[in-house]
């Protein structure tokens, strides 16, 4: 299959899993919002960006948490079902896989950026001033999520000194659970309080590149009081009606001018007509019984 009509009917998959998406945040009163190359392709081309391999949406936390109990038991039209992950939500389609090569993946269970193909749900969390005490909790944070989802030897070894090393080990033995609830308490640790900004904590701890707090991307939470749709595609896209403001702070001001590239998740292994157990299989077997065993642990 062509590049082109793989990743047309990639894209063709994905709009089908917005409108289910969307279709049930319509039926139980939730807000959501096209975010990132979603928001930006509504705007600048009416829908895909043509590289575009994935589709983002954003929620409130609040609408967030009640998406996740709806997900637990409404039954979704086949082949769709959702995961629930430590810094998403995703809506997947079953019988098709979707994975980047350059990740610690493929496994048995499908995780990170691999499994079936996908759509991505995140959270906006209540952020408050940048100060002295939240740049030393989101240090600390970030210094705990990092040790604890990485288990590689090279990790352990570059922490410095007894304590450090002591601390690494401790991270690593409990992360199964320790980690999820921590960084859940962290990021819902402000929902109460009247905070002017918004911003992705979860994801942002997940992705791990941001270690400065005053680097985060901050939104400022009134530029999704109102809601406009957006043509996507063909569907009406609900997009945030100032998102003028929240692509300049993602992209900055000149987000008009297409800067192209491949893809969004680099080089990815799609088959959209096999499940990802079968498509795993079949790649496990072709590559050096090291690397097999690196993906499988």
């Amino acid at each position: 299959m062509a590049e082109s009509v793989l990743l047309d009917k990639l894209q063709s998959m994905e709009l089908e899993m917005a409108q289910v998406l969307l279709a049930l945040c319509d039926k139980y009163d939730l807000k959501i919002w096209a975010d990132s190359g979603t928001l930006l392709g509504a705007v600048r081309h009416g829908g895909f960006i043509p590289w575009d391999d994935d589709m983002d949406f954003v929620m409130f936390r609040t609408d967030y948490d009640r998406l996740i109990d709806i997900s637990r038991s409404e039954i979704l039209p086949q082949p769709y079902y959702f995961e629930i992950g430590l810094a998403q939500i995703r809506l997947c389609r079953g019988g098709t896989t979707m994975f980047a090569t350059n990740a610690k993946l493929p496994n048995h269970n499908g995780s990170g950026n691999g499994g079936s193909v996908w759509i991505d749900i995140f959270c906006l969390d209540n952020i408050p001033m940048v100060d002295a005490h939240f740049r030393k909790q989101w240090h600390d944070i970030f210094q705990y999520d990092r040790i604890a989802s990485n288990q590689e030897a090279m990790s352990f070894a570059s922490s410095r000194g007894i304590i450090g090393k002591c601390w690494h080990l401790f991270c690593l033995f409990f992360n199964a659970t320790k980690r999820e609830e921590k960084v859940n308490r962290f990021c819902k640790q402000f929902l109460a309080n009247e905070c002017e900004n918004v911003t992705k904590l979860a994801l942002y701890l997940r992705m791990g590149t941001i270690r400065d707090a005053d680097k985060l991307p901050l939104f400022n939470r009134h530029w999704f009081d109102e809601t406009i749709s957006l043509t996507f595609n063909g569907i009406d896209m609900p997009c945030p009606k100032s998102y003028d403001s929240v692509l300049r702070s993602m992209y900055g001001d000149d987000y008009m001018t297409p800067l192209h590239s491949s893809s969004v998740h680099g080089d990815v292994i799609i088959d959209l007509d096999r499940s990802y157990e079968h498509v795993v299989k079949d790649y496990l077997s072709m590559i050096p019984w090291w690397k097999r065993f690196w993906y499988s642990h």
